[in-house]
């Protein structure tokens, strides 16, 4: 996953300059995915048409990792990675997506 993927980047020490891009564009691009997703799910049409799964637990984990986050929404990717501002909401949204991944493996396993 992209988190994941940019906080070993952010945990591997001193990064060079092609680590602080890779950085950059995993973070652009998983803002722009949790955006998109959370703008999606939002609407109240939207969500009556969402099966119970997807409302049980595939909503809840974007909005922890998207509305629930407000550092990573905030987080300016035009700028140096910084690991101390950065890891925390990297993992914040590798946590819920991990925790509604493992929700739904269960949900899988018992139907």
């Amino acid at each position: 996953m992209k988190a994941e993927e940019a906080m070993n980047l952010l945990g591997a020490g001193r990064l060079v300059p092609a680590d602080e891009h890779k950085v950059q564009q995993l973070v652009v691009s998983l803002k722009e995915e949790l955006k998109t997703e959370y703008a999606r799910i939002q609407p109240l049409k939207a969500q009556e048409l969402m099966s119970a799964v997807e409302s049980a637990i595939y909503c809840p984990a974007i909005i922890d990792a998207w509305a629930n986050n407000p550092k990573f929404t905030k987080l300016h990717a035009n700028t140096r990675p910084n690991a101390d501002k950065w890891f925390d909401p990297l993992h914040n949204v590798s946590s819920a997506m991990a925790y509604g991944l493992s929700s739904l493996e269960g949900y899988v396993q018992r139907h």
